[in-house]
């Protein structure tokens, strides 16, 4: 899949990702992998729109999210952390060319 660069011991959870079916997919022992909404995200030329990719964990809480375009090779948008408290860390993806 083609969002591993985030984290590499992740990957069988961004195997998981079908942005085409968007079904909610239980993963054993991590929680829940749930499609939300569409997201834009402000770029420096220009604006991106992506699918919210969120994994939930078996109590329910958030503890990553993707916002992901097709169309682009990297999370347009990615959280990492307990429910947005202080020591999350958000990554924003702020352009994209192909050259």
């Amino acid at each position: 899949m083609m969002y591993i660069f985030l984290n590499s011991m992740l990957s069988f959870i961004y195997d998981a990702v079908d942005l085409q079916e968007q079904m909610n997919t239980k993963l054993y022992g991590f929680g829940t992998l749930k499609y939300e909404r569409l997201y834009s995200v402000d770029g420096k030329n220009g604006t991106y729109t992506g699918t919210k990719v969120a994994l939930y964990n078996e109590d329910g809480e958030l503890s990553m999210s993707w916002m992901i375009d097709p169309n682009i090779p990297f999370a347009l948008k990615t959280y990492m952390g307990d429910d947005y408290e202080d020591d999350s860390t958000t990554i924003t993806f702020c352009d994209y060319a192909l050259s």
